[in-house]
């Protein structure tokens, strides 16, 4: 008897057309949100410190440029080069400032998809993947952020593709292209060689046959890299050390590991249930990967996924242990980036692994719904900074009230950090130059006519700035403030009634 065939569609359309358009409809939306979400609040915040700071740089010419971010000592200059040339290109315009981290974060996009199908997600777990991606919080404040780590980001993700590849075989180009990579990779940003180190912590694990190439291409990283690690420690001896840019910076707690990971899943609030959600997420994960791990019986594809936990999981903990155990703290959630998309790809494969199909649905319907709230959140609230320009302006109107009065306005800041934006506004928004002064306590602030700032989370007494100030016989006129969520800046005006 003969087969019987299947009959064709009427509509033309094989049964695996159908899944197959669904999957492109579903990713063409949210590469869709990615790129909105992003464009959405580009300008919400004006530039703080640490963006202020690359755009002096950028202002300068390239010596003058090198040596102030060798001074600066904590970060290499590839990002200070990148937005030299892009201040060139079209000037320092808030929204064109802005572009440069958002370009960066969609070309990101590409190396995502690559590692993605290099570790096999299926296409429930690149769509969970994505969305998860889309609505971060981290990744969102930096495709804003005009610092290096949207480029940090893009080079992590294109170094975990190329290592990949290197690991189905080790041919000359793979070994220069991954080479070239991770040289760009620490000349942004210096846990890039964690990146290096985890590269080759695996190959030691897994592949020794591989380990000799790689590790004459990190010495060739090495030597490259030397002349910078030896300019920058002359500038840290110098300086005394690293106090003055980490200081800052607290020792972390064992809660800020698991807070990194409830950012990647999702909203940051309200914090009960985001810190409920982890717990969760990270049970469901566990539990499907144990299966996605049991199931992976080819060599190369087990390696990976080893690959991608290490790079989801020890870069975390690593700069947790190091914080603590150095003198001066170098945890922050902005150079843990490397290691969110090998988690979320994890978190997504171990979802979709889950069995069975109605413990699977309930997991998943949970973390949509979480997500949903997440667009909700990353649109309508997003991560505001202190609005330092504003603040600024607010100053200069009160100021000006009373009519001219002879002499420079003075504001004497009881916070070390206060003093650098401000005078970037006075002079780029306001034209006006002010004299601007640190005092180590409320004590050494003086005149009969002064505006004092502080900021209420590092101020530490139990009476206030403008409380002690009286005790001394000031009287306490107006003032405004601007916050966030972290940092609470106030500035008011402190007088004495001439006799």
């Amino acid at each position: 008897m003969a087969p019987i065939a299947a009959a064709p569609r009427p509509d033309g359309t094989s049964a695996k057309a159908r899944p197959r358009r669904l999957e492109v409809a579903a990713l063409c939306v949210l590469v869709a949100g990615f790129i909105g979400i992003r464009l959405w609040n580009l300008t919400a915040f004006c530039l703080d410190s640490d963006e202020i700071f690359s755009l002096l740089c950028a202002r300068y010419k390239l010596g003058h440029l090198l040596e102030s971010v060798q001074a600066d000592v904590v970060h290499p200059p590839l990002s200070y080069l990148l937005l030299w040339v892009w201040v060139r290109i079209g000037g320092e315009s808030m929204p064109w400032l802005r572009v440069l981290p958002f370009l960066l974060s969609i070309l990101a996009l590409v190396p995502v998809w690559i590692v993605f199908r290099q570790l096999k997600l299926n296409a429930p777990a690149r769509i969970i993947a994505l969305a998860l991606l889309a609505i971060n919080d981290y990744q969102v404040f930096h495709a804003r952020y005009v610092r290096m780590y949207a480029l940090f980001f893009l080079l992590s993700l294109a170094s975990m593709a190329l290592y990949n590849l290197l690991l189905q075989g080790a041919s000359r180009k793979r070994i220069i292209a991954l080479t070239a990579v991770n040289l760009l990779l620490v000349y942004t940003q210096y846990f890039g060689w964690m990146v290096i180190g985890i590269e080759g912590l695996h190959l030691l694990w897994m592949d020794r046959r591989k380990l000799k190439p790689f590790l004459l291409g990190t010495a060739v990283i090495a030597l490259l890299f030397a002349p910078w690690a030896y300019a920058a420690a002359q500038a840290a001896i110098a300086k005394g050390g690293l106090a003055p840019n980490l200081g800052w910076i607290r020792h972390p707690k064992i809660g800020d590991v698991w807070w990194y990971y409830v950012g990647c899943d999702g909203p940051l609030w309200p914090v009960p249930v985001a810190s409920a959600m982890v717990f969760f997420l990270f049970g469901a994960m566990a539990a499907g990967l144990w299966r996605v791990f049991r199931a992976a019986h080819d060599r190369l594809q087990l390696s990976r996924l080893r690959f991608a936990a290490l790079l989801a999981f020890l870069p975390p903990v690593t700069a947790y242990l190091l914080s603590n155990v150095l003198r001066n703290s170098i945890w922050g959630n902005r150079h843990l980036i490397v290691s969110a998309v090998p988690y979320l790809a994890l978190l997504a494969m171990g979802l979709v692994a889950l069995r069975p199909k109605w413990v699977r649905f309930i997991v998943i319907s949970i973390a949509a719904a979480w997500g949903a709230f997440g667009v909700y959140r990353v649109t309508l609230y997003p991560e505001l900074r202190n609005n330092m320009d504003v603040l600024t302006g607010q100053l200069v109107e009160l100021n000006a009230r009373d009519g001219p009065r002879p002499g420079t306005a003075t504001v004497e800041f009881l916070d070390p950090y206060l003093a650098f934006p401000m005078n970037y506004y006075l002079e780029s928004h306001y034209r006006q130059k002010w004299n601007l002064l640190n005092v180590a306590s409320v004590d050494q602030v003086s005149g009969d006519r002064v505006w004092v700032g502080y900021n209420h989370k590092s101020w530490k007494q139990a009476q206030s700035p403008e409380e002690l100030l009286r005790r001394r016989g000031y009287e306490i006129g107006p003032g405004a403030w601007a916050g966030d969520r972290w940092d609470r800046i106030a500035v008011f005006l402190a007088y004495r009634e001439s006799n």
